[in-house]
């Protein structure tokens, strides 16, 4: 009777790798994205040339696009993280089609700390003639694509995610990921006119998260009466 139940609630692996599979994929995702993390410090370690009577402050006020890039890059690579992590928590196996939108979203995701540097070696004047900015927040915006893109895949893939995650998504949780991907590339077409302007910009990306974050909180609230113990939609960003 138990396993007529269990058959009942999870549907069979036929298309899609379940399993021994999916948690290989799971590991290797987040091996690589503490690999990619990781390398955003790099360019911090040479910065070893204290001039004499200088202080450590003095050389971080001189490097301060570096550790600021470096800051800004850490905290984004890891909210993306954080959201691909929720997203990949609600399935259970994968097919081909979402191995490789995980692929894609990783690469990017290895990408980011080279443009990362790049902002942190550019002057600020300097952003808007080298497109330094834009690469930068492109990448951005791509790897929150992608994520969107995982999140559309499984929705329509419903026997790759557990029981408890096959919800319907609200309307904020399907237009959060493209929201997210157009401010950042909204940040960079604007880094091309003002640069000034732009480098502000990505404050707005915490305003646009507590927003969506508000609004999803409103729709997921349930009635007076129920019960509150109800799955959440999967998301991305």
């Amino acid at each position: 009777m138990m396993a007529s139940r269990k058959q009942r609630h999870e549907p069979a692996v036929s298309d899609f790798l379940a399993g021994r599979n999916f948690e290989r994929l799971v590991g290797f995702t987040d091996a690589t994205v503490a690999i990619a993390i990781t390398v955003l410090v790099l360019p911090l370690v040479g910065l070893t040339d204290l001039a004499p009577g200088q202080s450590i402050w003095g050389l971080i006020e001189q490097h301060q696009n570096q550790v600021v890039a470096f800051l800004m890059t850490f905290a984004v690579m890891a909210m993306l993280w954080a959201v691909h992590n929720r997203v990949l928590n609600g399935a259970r196996g994968f097919d081909p089609l979402l191995f490789w939108l995980n692929v894609g979203w990783l690469a990017l995701m290895v990408l980011l700390p080279w443009p990362a540097a790049l902002v942190g070696e550019t002057e600020l004047d300097a952003r808007s003639d080298s497109g330094v900015f834009l690469f930068y927040w492109g990448v951005m915006a791509a790897i929150s694509c992608f994520s969107t893109a995982i999140g559309w895949h499984l929705e329509r893939k419903p026997e790759m995610l557990h029981v408890e995650a096959r919800v319907q998504r609200t309307t904020v949780d399907r237009w959060r990921g493209p929201i997210f991907a157009a401010y950042c590339l909204l940040i960079g077409l604007v880094s091309l006119v003002s640069p000034i302007v732009a480098s502000y910009m990505p404050f707005g990306l915490f305003l646009v998260g507590i927003g969506f974050s508000s609004g999803r909180s409103k729709a997921n609230r349930p009635a007076s009466g129920t019960a509150t113990d109800h799955p959440q939609p999967i998301d991305a960003e």
